[in-house]
C-alpha cells in the first residue's frame, strides 16, 4: 500500500470519527430524531471523502510522474524497495537529476551563445561580433582616440582550394588565424570576416603604427605553410580605414573594403589606406558595369577586335596574331581592356565578351584566308572562370569553328596559369588538343608557376610576361631567369613568346637568348582589321619585319 493511500485512509477515519461523535452528541443532548443525525453524518462523510480526493490529487499525480521519469533509480531486482518508501528515498535523486539537466542546459546555452559570436573553424570572433565590437568601440572612443580597421584577404586563395582541396585551405586558414592571434591578439581585436578575409581593430595607434602592423602581417606570411609535405607560399592584400567624426560602423567597414579592393586590383601583396577618391572610383565601376551590360545585351557593335602581330625572331616573319577586344562606348569613348575586363569578370559578363571576340576573330581569319589565300593563326584569350564553370566550353568552341568552317589548327587558346590548377580545366585542355587546337600559357612566371604542368598538360607555348621583358636588361637576375625559362622550354619542345617588346635593345637581347617569337609595340600596336590588312596582309605573307 502506498503512502498516498495510507494518508487518504487516515483522513477518512478522522472524518468518520468526527461524524460518530457528532451523531452521539446529537442523540444525547439534542431533542431530534436519530435518522436526521444519520443523514447528516452520511452527507458530511461524502463531502469529506470527495474533498480529500481533490486535496490529494496533486500528490497522486506527482507520485505517478516521479515513478514514470525516475527511470532505473527506483528499485532493483536484488534489493526491491517498498512502494510506500518511494517518495522518501528517491525524491532527492530525482531533484538531483533535474538539477543536473538544468546545468547541462545552461552549458548548452553558453555554447550556442559562443558559436553565435565566434567562427567555428578558427575560433575567432565572427562578423556579428566584429560589428558589435566596432560599434561599442566607436561609442567609447567618440570623444577620445580614433580606431583603425584593417581588412586582410589572402591573394589567390581559391587556387589553393582548387589544387589541394578544401581541407588544405581550412588548414591554412586555421594556421593563419593562430598566427594573427599569437602576434596581435593581446593588443588588438581579431576576427574572421568570411572566407579568407580577416579583420584587425586597432585603437590608440597612429597611421604609421598601423602601417607597421600591416607590414608585420605581410612579413609573417612570407613563411611557407606546409601541407601534405608541400610548402605553400601565400600573399595577402590589406585595406585600412580610420574612424573620423560622425563615422558610423558601416562606413568604417565599407571604407576598409574599398581599400582592400583597390589593393587586390593593383596586383595584391600590398596595403592601401582608404581615401575619398575610392568612392568616386567605385561609382565609376558601377556605371561602367551598367553600360557594359547594356552594350552586351543591346548593342554589341560597340565592341571591336584588334589584332597584334607575332613575329619570329630568327626569320623576322609574321607567324600569327593575337585577337584583343576594344570597347568604344558612345559617351565615354574608348575604354581600356584593363578597366572593363576585370569588371566583366566580377560581374559574370566575361563569357559574353569572349563570344563576341571568338566569333569576330574566326570570321575575320577565314575572310582573310579566302580573299588572300594566307593562313594566319589567331590567338584568343580564355578566362579561368570559363574553364572552371562552363561545362559547355568545348562544345561552344566546336560550334564556332564549324560555323565559320575554320580549321582548328588556326586557333590558339591563351590561358593564365591559374587555369592549370583545376582537374576540370586539364580535361578540357586535352579535349582541345585532340581537336588540333594549340594551347599557350599567358603571363608565365607571374603566378604560381609549376614546372610539372609543363610536362603533364598539353601546352605548346609559354608567353613571358612583359614585366620580365621590361626589366630583362636592367636586372641581371631577371635576365638569368628569362634565359633559364627559354632553355627549359626548348628542352620540352615548347615555343616561347616574349610579350611587351618595345625597343631594339630588348629585341637584340631576346634574339641572343634564342627566344622564338616576339610581340609588342616595337613590331606593331594592336590594329583594327582594316589597319592590319593594309599594313601586313596586302603584302606577301609571311611578311618580314625589319629589325
Amino acid at each position: 500500500m502506498s503512502v498516498v493511500n495510507r494518508i487518504m485512509i487516515l483522513f477518512s477515519l478522522i472524518v468518520v470519527s468526527i461524524i460518530s461523535v457528532n451523531t452521539i452528541m446529537t442523540f444525547l443532548f439534542v431533542n431530534e430524531p436519530i435518522y436526521i443525525s444519520i443523514v447528516t453524518s452520511i452527507l458530511i462523510f461524502s463531502i469529506g471523502f470527495l474533498f480529500s480526493r481533490r486535496i490529494m490529487r496533486p500528490y497522486i499525480q506527482a507520485a505517478e510522474h516521479l515513478k514514470k521519469y525516475s527511470g532505473n533509480i527506483i528499485t532493483s531486482a536484488e534489493d526491491p524497495l517498498r512502494e510506500e518508501d518511494f517518495i522518501q528515498v528517491h525524491v532527492k535523486e530525482v531533484l538531483s537529476a533535474a538539477n543536473s539537466n538544468r546545468n547541462e542546459l545552461e552549458a548548452s546555452k553558453k555554447i550556442i551563445a559562443h558559436q553565435q559570436h565566434h567562427d567555428i573553424l578558427t575560433g575567432l570572433p565572427n562578423r556579428h561580433y566584429l560589428n558589435t565590437y566596432i560599434s561599442d568601440a566607436l561609442n567609447t572612443l567618440l570623444y577620445q582616440n580614433d580606431i583603425s580597421l584593417v581588412f586582410i584577404d589572402i591573394d589567390r586563395f581559391k587556387d589553393i582550394n582548387d589544387t589541394e582541396g578544401d581541407h588544405a585551405g581550412n588548414m591554412i586558414l586555421k594556421e593563419l588565424a593562430q598566427c594573427l592571434k599569437s602576434s596581435f591578439g593581446k593588443e588588438h581585436f581579431i576576427a574572421r570576416q568570411s572566407g579568407d578575409e580577416f579583420s584587425l581593430v586597432i585603437s590608440n595607434s597612429s597611421r604609421k603604427e598601423v602601417e607597421a602592423i600591416a607590414r608585420r602581417v605581410m612579413e609573417q606570411l612570407e613563411e611557407p605553410f606546409t601541407y601534405a609535405g608541400r610548402d605553400h607560399y601565400i600573399r595577402c592584400s590589406i585595406g585600412i580605414s580610420h574612424s573620423e567624426a560622425n563615422n558610423p560602423n558601416i562606413a568604417l567597414q565599407r571604407h576598409a573594403d574599398l581599400a582592400l579592393g583597390e589593393a587586390k586590383n593593383n596586383g595584391g601583396n600590398q596595403y592601401i589606406h582608404y581615401h575619398v577618391e575610392m568612392e568616386e572610383s567605385k561609382r565609376e565601376q558601377i556605371e561602367i558595369e551598367r553600360r557594359l551590360r547594356q552594350a552586351l545585351e543591346l548593342n554589341q557593335s560597340q565592341f571591336h577586335v584588334y589584332y597584334q602581330p607575332k613575329v619570329q625572331t630568327m626569320t623576322k616573319q609574321i607567324v600569327g596574331v593575337e585577337a584583343l577586344v576594344r570597347w568604344n562606348e558612345p559617351d565615354l569613348g574608348m575604354i581600356s581592356p584593363g578597366v572593363f575586363i576585370p569588371i566583366a569578370e566580377q560581374a559574370g559578363l566575361i563569357n559574353m565578351i569572349w563570344e563576341v571576340v571568338m566569333n569576330e576573330a574566326c570570321s575575320q581569319i577565314i575572310e582573310w584566308n579566302n580573299l588572300y589565300g594566307k593562313a594566319i593563326p589567331v590567338s584568343v584569350n580564355f578566362s579561368a572562370t570559363q574553364f572552371m564553370y562552363d561545362d559547355l566550353l568545348v562544345e561552344k568552341v566546336k560550334d564556332i569553328l564549324y560555323k565559320y568552317d575554320m580549321p582548328p589548327n588556326l586557333l590558339e587558346i591563351e590561358i593564365t596559369e591559374s587555369v592549370l590548377f583545376s582537374k576540370d580545366s586539364s580535361d578540357k585542355l586535352r579535349e582541345f588538343e585532340d581537336m588540333g587546337i594549340k594551347i599557350a600559357v599567358d603571363d608565365f612566371g607571374t603566378g604560381y608557376s609549376s614546372l610539372s604542368y609543363l610536362v603533364d598538360l598539353p601546352i605548346h607555348t609559354i608567353k613571358l610576361d612583359k614585366s620580365f621583358i621590361q626589366m630583362i636588361q636592367k636586372d641581371w637576375k631577371i635576365g638569368e631567369v628569362a634565359s633559364a625559362i627559354i632553355k627549359l622550354a626548348h628542352r620540352l619542345n615548347l615555343n616561347v613568346v616574349a610579350e611587351g617588346v618595345e625597343d631594339e635593345m630588348q629585341l637584340s637581347y631576346l634574339i641572343e637568348l634564342k627566344c622564338d617569337v616576339i610581340q609588342g609595340y616595337y613590331i606593331a600596336k594592336p590594329l583594327s582589321s582594316s589597319e592590319f590588312r593594309k599594313s601586313f596582309i596586302m603584302d606577301t605573307l609571311p611578311r618580314e619585319i625589319e629589325a
